[in-house]
């Protein structure tokens, strides 16, 4: 992997955190007239479809499991982590949203990497005493 110059990174920042941070608006606009849980469902067929499209764009074919016993068992349990990661998060957002402003939202998620950063100190704390 090449260097990358700060000024690029600074402006790839920008744009995913202007982004990430419209997104509630649009949340906000949306839930007004469609269901939480038909909201999440949505963005997950949303998702899923744009996937399948990259998948397809790249006329690969997918690698084989073989005879190792965990990736078979990965391939068996492995749509439980993929269907937790987006609906139950997608759907409480998403009625947060439609009843308080997208700003408290937006704050409120943005916080979250910063009470896990607290509690991970914490608990490190904690193992070392």
């Amino acid at each position: 992997m090449g260097k990358v110059s700060t000024s690029t990174l600074w402006t790839n920042l920008i744009v995913v955190s202007g982004t990430r941070g419209s997104n509630f608006v649009f949340v906000k606009l949306i839930t007004e007239s469609m269901y939480p849980f038909a909201f999440a469902a949505s963005r997950g067929f949303i998702a899923m479809a744009a996937l399948l499209a990259w998948l397809a764009s790249r006329r690969r074919a997918l690698p084989a499991y073989g005879s190792h016993p965990l990736p078979r068992l990965w391939k068996t349990i492995g749509h439980i982590p993929g269907t937790t990661n987006g609906w139950p998060t997608n759907v409480p957002t998403a009625t947060a949203v439609s009843h308080v402003d997208s700003a408290v939202v937006a704050m409120l998620q943005a916080a979250v990497p910063l009470t896990v950063a607290v509690l991970a100190r914490e608990r490190r704390a904690g193992v070392r005493s």
